[in-house]
């Protein structure tokens, strides 16, 4: 039941490579050689469960909210880490000495910008309507779990 882990774990020691091994070339065959596992990895987990129903790992003896807010701190301080070193590559590296500074600037019309100003708005409107969102995607999820009003609604359908 250890392997439950596994898709915690592997990315975090392949991170962790990456962060101690800066070759392009590694990156390249440890993204490969990673997807590869994390594919393996979830294979032989749908095989347990398939076997023998929900696995669950309580590591460290922790209550389960303790594992899980544990996991969502991690994962968002990673989250972070990456998207700074993203941001400095994107926008503080120094241009490459055979480009020449072209210094003009560009002006975004609002065509340009309305996409991330509706996709800003719609990420605040569920923060703050969370509740009517939380109801919905239950709604969504129980018939998804239970498809029987759904195939009920076809095939009754196709009978008028």
């Amino acid at each position: 039941m250890a392997a439950v882990a596994f898709p915690i774990l592997l990315p975090l020691v392949l991170m962790v490579l990456l962060i101690v091994i800066r070759s392009a070339l590694f990156s390249r065959w440890t993204g490969v050689a990673g997807s590869m596992a994390m594919l393996i990895v979830a294979i032989y987990l749908t095989i347990l469960v398939n076997e023998h129903g929900i696995l669950t790992l309580q590591a460290g003896g922790w209550e389960a909210p303790f594992g899980i807010t544990a996991v969502a701190l991690i994962t968002g301080l990673l989250t972070l880490y990456s998207m700074i070193k993203i941001w400095n590559e994107a926008f503080l590296k120094k241009p490459p000495e055979n480009q020449e500074n072209d210094s003009t600037k560009v002006r975004l019309r609002f065509m340009d910008v309305l996409p991330s100003l509706i996709l800003g708005l719609v990420t605040i409107l569920m923060g703050i309507f969370a509740a009517p969102v939380f109801r919905y995607t239950m709604d969504a999820a129980s018939g998804l779990l239970d498809p029987s009003v759904y195939i009920e609604t076809v095939l009754n359908g196709m009978q008028q």
